[in-house]
């Protein structure tokens, strides 16, 4: 679930199983780590509830941990997630306690199965939703990637899904992104598979970067992968004054090419030309907000699984 956004190297686990935090918390599995600090299950001695205790590596802080603290009390909808507890531990190091997502992260479930057209669509549906509310609340995510999107599939039960990591995103502010010392222009903080072409030049970002994320994650759910994903192993970071410019035949190709989906799958019609539209490289081509694409998603949904049916 932390997985390092801005491209640092994955380090040792900073605490272990069994731990007790602020004398009243028991890790009992870590969910994610990166360069930037780790997520934990945790349960509390006093009453044995499960949370999700993400915690800060290095002591003082980065504001990554405060700032998402606060996007979670300002949408406050049980959709995108609640926070119980925010603070310092005894070393200085920033964390906080919310609702624990149960589930798997969207990347390890693609590693292990296809996904058919009509879960792909619903999972889909499931993170449109969420980002309708944080859109809603004027609040763009930045980092919607599969390791960011927890998904629970029981056959007896419809698809739920949970979207996590708010540590980048950013406030809407007319038409850019503002708010977080992060969502500066020339910061690129987010995972480069996913993100939109203005995010890769770091320029300013709107709910239409969310937009695209989310139309790669399906066009990967799809396909198998992102577009131009055969291509990321060459790329050479760059430094530019304050931008970060990735070189190399990826960012050239996405910069440069609008996806379009490959007429092999099978894919209906309406569910190609949305996901087209979502991966235009000119944010005004897209959809601005997740609300745009949910009625269409919806009725393509329903027509597959008419199709199953018959």
């Amino acid at each position: 679930m932390i997985q390092d956004s801005i491209g640092g190297t994955l380090a040792d686990p900073i605490f272990n199983t069994g731990d007790i935090l602020l004398d009243r918390y028991a890790l009992e599995a870590l969910l994610g780590h990166g360069a930037m600090g780790e997520v934990w299950q945790v349960r509390r001695i006093t009453d044995e509830m499960r949370f999700a205790l993400k915690v800060e590596r290095k002591p003082g802080g980065t504001g990554f941990t405060a700032w998402e603290a606060q996007l979670l009390r300002r949408v406050c909808s049980p959709l995108v997630g609640t926070l119980y507890e925010v603070g310092d531990l005894a070393d200085k190091r920033a964390y906080l306690i919310r609702d624990l997502v149960e589930g798997l992260p969207l990347d390890t479930i693609m590693r292990r199965e296809k996904l058919g057209i009509a879960n792909a669509i619903a999972i889909t549906i499931g993170l449109a939703r969420i980002l309708c509310i944080l859109h809603e609340h004027e609040v763009v995510h930045r980092d919607v990637k599969p390791s960011n999107v927890i998904v629970k599939m029981e056959d007896s039960s419809p698809i739920r899904v949970g979207l996590v990591d708010l540590g980048i995103s950013g406030l809407l502010t007319g038409r850019s992104v503002s708010g977080s010392p992060q969502a500066r222009p020339g910061f690129t903080g987010g995972t480069r598979l996913y993100m939109a072409p203005e995010q890769l030049l770091g320029r300013h970002t709107t709910s239409a970067t969310d937009v695209y994320a989310v139309g790669m994650m399906l066009f990967a759910m799809l396909v198998g992968e992102p577009f131009a994903a055969s291509d990321l192993w060459e790329e050479i970071p760059k430094r530019d004054g304050k931008s970060i410019i990735f070189g190399g035949p990826f960012v050239l190709r996405r910069l440069n090419e609008d996806p379009v989906m490959p007429e092999s799958l099978g894919c209906p019609g309406l569910l190609g030309q949305l996901v087209e539209r979502m991966l235009s490289r000119e944010p005004s081509r897209r959809p601005s907000l997740a609300t745009e694409v949910l009625p269409v998603l919806s009725t393509v949904l329903a027509d597959v699984q008419t199709e199953i049916l018959l």
